[in-house]
């Protein structure tokens, strides 16, 4: 019955305006089409399974007319105080990390998150960017990445940003990762280094070239872009208010990575050395010290033909969530579509390790204007598939650019320790584009280096559509890992509060100033409870002992050898009357041997756990 149920519901919420699912006849595995994701420089190249160049546009659709926003003519992000200085790279190929930072950097000023002074470490995000396969192999992302002898030498682009940054390694503070732009010089970085982060990216949207509004709405949201032009010298002047102002014509693609910080529509085409089209152009930071064009700053053409990769990274700080669950080290090298299917679902499964509360998923998209759905499913079987478990939490959304996106859940999952759930993400395309989901695909060269994936059997799985049975292991099918990763909190143990009494430390006690540890003891004296060492003492009505149990026995009400919140639910469920304990739990329950499991006994049992803190 709960799987009828968790079926209407999900067909209630997945009924989108425009669903064109594959007929109910159509066989599965159908015949997936991929397209594979490689490199030349900065430039990303598609390929399809014939290794023929692919147009990126033929998996977009448009959205339906949106209302025009009016945007200012003019704006220096700098005027509003949210700009880092700008840094030098040096003699080395971050240009990548250098804008990816100054980004995250600016955003968490604006957000209200970090100061002016705020200085994340470019060398740490090139290190376990360019070194991002883990070399533990209890990393759940082990065997994911690449991997050089030297990264500073080499260079990057804006997925290498994403993937890295997505993983929580970093933004990491320049102090504890300073930067040297001598790239010879041996500069490495311990394994726990890894995940040290004062800042995680929470979301980053592509946009295309031609969004011109679109690329002014993300820097005024966001505090600036990242972007990559081809840059060469004999392009740059100065006009003769002494601003750099660069514009080509002749190049498509990229070999640098700036920020942009604003814009200016009025600004003369008559600045630059080639006369473009029109007026306007950006106004780019620039990471080659303040020696250099501008003070660090130039002003570059809304025409140049190779401006491309229009990138955002929205930050927040690195408490907003305590556990990362993933198996993507890397994102994804490809994408995954059936011709014909508008929708696509893919989900992971995960099993707590404590007792934890889900709070976001994450996910990556490869093309704009998608609706998508998040379902959270708890108590999914070993062998089963990921929409087996009990359904617990539903989400949707749109999405108007690709890229990668934290979705906070609205109703929260806790879990108790040792629970498979599942996330399933189902991604719908607007009309005239098939449905695309990312994976992380086969280990191989990308245009310029190794890149390894490893996934392993009941982990990721997909299908061709929403509420099908015909669900696909990934990793049996080759493709490894999909790319959706869960966050979660810890459960802090505590009780529930009640009419005289109030949580202190993690014990419920009297409503009374004094929260001292002695005076803690002593109200569990007063309730017949006395607690010496690694024993409960049990006090009769004039504070004898009447009977002592090793802690390791009275508490551990399941009998696993662990006293812990798997034990206080049971109790709690024997105190409500809805489970009745047997005869062994209810001796392992009844602290005060009065045969009956009441408010008394709950208390006890908080004060164990305190003690076997305190000890």
């Amino acid at each position: 019955m709960s799987k009828i149920i968790s079926l209407v519901i999900s067909v209630i919420l997945w009924f989108f305006p425009f669903l064109n699912f594959l007929p109910i006849g159509a066989e599965f595995p159908a015949k997936l089409q991929i397209i594979t994701m490689d490199e030349d420089g900065n430039d990303i190249i598609l390929l399809d399974e014939n290794g023929e160049a692919v147009d990126e546009e033929q998996f977009h659709a448009d959205s339906a007319e949106e209302e025009t926003v009016t945007l200012p003519q003019k704006y220096d992000a700098r005027d509003d105080g949210i700009v880092t200085p700008v840094k030098a790279q040096g003699n080395t190929g971050c240009c990548w990390a250098f804008a990816a930072i100054s980004a995250a950097e600016t955003n968490m000023i604006k957000n209200g998150l970090a100061d002016s002074s705020v200085d994340y470490s470019e060398a740490h995000l090139v290190w376990f960017g360019l070194r991002s396969r883990a070399e533990c192999e209890t990393d759940p992302t082990f065997g994911d990445g690449i991997f050089t002898e030297n990264p500073f030498t080499d260079g990057g682009n804006w997925c290498r940003s994403v993937f890295t940054l997505a993983r929580w390694s970093g933004a990491e503070l320049e102090k504890n990762a300073p930067f040297d732009g001598i790239p010879f010089i041996k500069v490495s970085y311990p394994e726990e280094k890894r995940y040290n982060s004062s800042a995680h990216l929470q979301n980053s949207k592509y946009i295309p070239a031609d969004d011109m509004n679109g690329i002014k709405e993300a820097i005024l949201d966001c505090g600036s872009i990242t972007a990559s032009y081809y840059h060469s010298g004999t392009f740059l002047n100065y006009n003769d208010k002494g601003e750099a102002c660069y514009f080509q014509k002749s190049v498509k693609n990229t070999n640098h990575t700036v920020v942009i910080v604003g814009w200016d529509d009025n600004f003369s085409k008559d600045n630059f050395i080639r006369t473009p089209a029109g007026d306007g152009a950006w106004l780019v930071k620039n990471s080659w010290g303040t020696k250099n064009d501008d003070s660090g700053y130039l002003w570059l053409s809304y025409h140049d033909t190779s401006l491309s990769y229009f990138v955002t990274f929205e930050m927040e700080s690195a408490d907003n969530y305590e556990n990362i669950n993933q198996y993507d080290g890397f994102g994804y090298k490809g994408w995954a579509y059936v011709d014909g299917c508008d929708t696509m679902s893919m989900a992971n499964v995960f099993e707590t390790k404590d007792r934890e509360t889900l709070k976001a998923v994450s996910f990556h998209t490869v093309q704009q204007n998608v609706n998508y759905a998040v379902e959270i499913y708890t108590d999914v079987p070993a062998d089963g598939n990921p929409t087996d478990g009990a359904l617990a939490s539903t989400q949707s959304g749109f999405m108007k650019y690709r890229g990668y996106k934290t979705v906070p859940l609205s109703d929260t999952v806790s879990m108790n320790k040792n629970t498979r759930y599942s996330v399933v993400v189902t991604i719908q395309s607007a009309v005239g584009a098939d449905a695309c989901i990312p994976l992380e695909y086969p280990t191989g060269f990308d245009g310029a280096h190794i890149r390894s994936y490893h996934g392993e059997v009941g982990q990721s799985y997909f299908t061709i559509r929403r509420n099908f049975d015909e669900w696909q292991d990934s990793a049996k099918q080759g493709y490894n890992n999909v790319c959706i990763k869960a966050f979660t909190d810890n459960d802090d143990f505590c009780l529930k509060d009640s009419s005289t009494y109030e949580i202190r430390h993690n014990i419920l006690t009297n409503v009374i100033v004094d929260d001292s540890d002695d005076f803690i003891l002593s109200q569990f004296k007063n309730r017949h409870i006395s607690i010496k060492n690694d024993s409960v003492y049990l006090l009769d009505k004039n504070g004898k002992i009447k009977n002592s149990m090793p802690v390791a026995r009275l508490g551990d009400i399941d009998n696993d050898g662990n006293i812990d919140f798997d034990d206080y639910e049971l109790l709690m469920l024997f105190e409500a009357g809805v489970v009745k304990p047997t005869d062994i739990e209810k001796a392992s329950a009844d602290f005060n041997s009065d045969w009956r499991i009441t408010e008394d006994d709950a208390v006890a049992f908080t004060m164990i756990l305190y003690m076997r803190e305190k000890l």
